[in-house]
């Protein structure tokens, strides 16, 4: 299910958003709780503000780390240019979801007639805060659409043709073949091909002025399926 073609696929986001939403809800209202029981003065909506700011922004970067999994998907042989670019990109990934729910936090304070400070005097102490989560967060989405696209290119790959019952029970060569003169009906012996394996029978007509009656045989030889 696609919004907008196949660049926007709607089900892994939304996955994410149900579980993000949770998230959100929980740590607010954590939040409030615990101030609660530590007898610290906390305004209700500020701890909804926290999460809902870093819940949105993140939500609007998830098509993108969606997209970066499309591009680079996990392969047995790229494995260390797929683990260093996406390393890379939870960093762009945490600046970005920074830079928006500080943005956003910082307007629902000034509507609010406050101010928010987000760096506490130590601006690269609280990036590197946020960037240990946002590591976390990015393999969780990550995971999320890397599953989703292996779900469908298996759907959208061609079945097997199904063999039929007899070619699967009884795949055999006509491996030999002698015809007698004076009998009534040819002495034939089947022997079982090997798997995976198609064999033809190539004639190859041996005639001979032998003491016994003349005899044909025919040489089987196998080529690979």
């Amino acid at each position: 299910m696609t919004t907008g073609g196949a660049r926007f696929p709607l089900l892994p986001w939304l996955v994410m958003a149900v579980g993000g939403l949770a998230v959100a809800l929980v740590n607010a209202s954590s939040n409030l709780l615990e101030a609660e029981r530590d007898g610290e003065s906390l305004t209700v909506w500020a701890p909804f503000v926290w999460e809902f700011s870093s819940y949105l922004t993140i939500m609007a970067l998830t098509p993108l780390v969606g997209e970066a999994m499309r591009r680079i998907p996990p392969q047995r042989e790229t494995l260390v240019r797929f683990a260093a670019t996406h390393l890379g990109l939870t960093v762009i990934f945490s600046l970005a979801h920074c830079a928006g729910m500080v943005a956003l936090r910082k307007l629902a304070y000034a509507l609010a007639g406050s101010f928010y400070d987000f760096s506490h005097g130590n601006l690269a102490r609280e990036l590197f805060y946020e960037w240990r989560k946002d590591v976390l967060t990015y393999v969780l989405i990550g995971l999320t659409y890397w599953f989703f696209q292996w779900r469908a290119s298996q759907a959208r790959a061609p079945a097997a043709p199904a063999a039929s019952k007899s070619a699967t029970a009884r795949r055999r060569c006509f491996c030999r073949r002698r015809i007698f003169y004076g009998s009534r009906r040819p002495a034939i012996m089947w022997n079982s091909k090997p798997p995976r394996a198609r064999t033809w029978c190539a004639a190859r007509w041996r005639l001979g002025r032998v003491s016994s009656p003349a005899r044909a045989s025919c040489a089987c030889t196998a080529r690979a399926w």
